[in-house]
């Protein structure tokens, strides 16, 4: 023991109470917190899976404009299937578009255009029961082909279905259950 350094004393028990009340009050604090992201991280999901449905939604209204007025500026005439989005991408501008947010890995085009409208000329009586893009399996440039591309399971869920992007005739877009009969 050097000599220049008083004898230690112990604490007092008024000291220890404090030590101990401050640990019990971080402790308090983490397990706080913990509860707190426990009760937000399902919440925080909801509202990111909400967000790529609303993104996913837009997109394939975007590209739907785009092919109508493509339709528009020439005579009326839906593109040839086999270079649709070539087309019309000129008027969509982002190519991102074309990629579905429900898909982790990108690819160049996750939705399809309904090869059987492939050139024809637009109809009056083709409205919202006419499909003319969709979710599909077929994930290259310029997909094109029928209802039997669609995902099942579908690419989204919400309430226990499973759903795929649709866009209509009408220039709609909608979630579509994967069991519902599409004309």
């Amino acid at each position: 023991m050097r000599p220049d350094k008083p004898p230690a004393t112990p604490l007092s028990p008024r000291r220890r109470v404090n030590g101990l009340l401050v640990v019990v009050g971080i402790f308090g604090g983490i397990l706080f917190c913990g509860v707190i992201s426990a009760i937000l991280f399902p919440v925080f999901v909801q509202a990111r899976i909400a967000a790529k449905r609303s993104s996913g939604l837009t997109a394939i209204q975007t590209i739907t404009t785009g092919l109508l007025i493509y339709a528009t500026e020439n005579d009326e005439r839906y593109p040839l299937a086999q270079d649709w989005q070539d087309r019309v991408g000129a008027r969509v501008k982002d190519p991102s578009l074309f990629q579905s947010p429900a898909l982790s890995k990108p690819s160049p085009c996750d939705v399809a255009f309904r090869a059987r409208l492939s050139g024809r000329p637009k109809m009056a009586e083709e409205t919202e029961t006419t499909v003319l893009l969709f979710d599909s399996t077929r994930q290259v440039r310029n997909a094109s082909g029928d209802l039997d591309s669609l995902p099942k399971p579908g690419r989204w869920r919400k309430g226990g279905v499973d759903q795929n992007l649709v866009a209509f005739a009408d220039g709609s877009a909608r979630f579509s259950a994967t069991n519902e009969v599409l004309h």
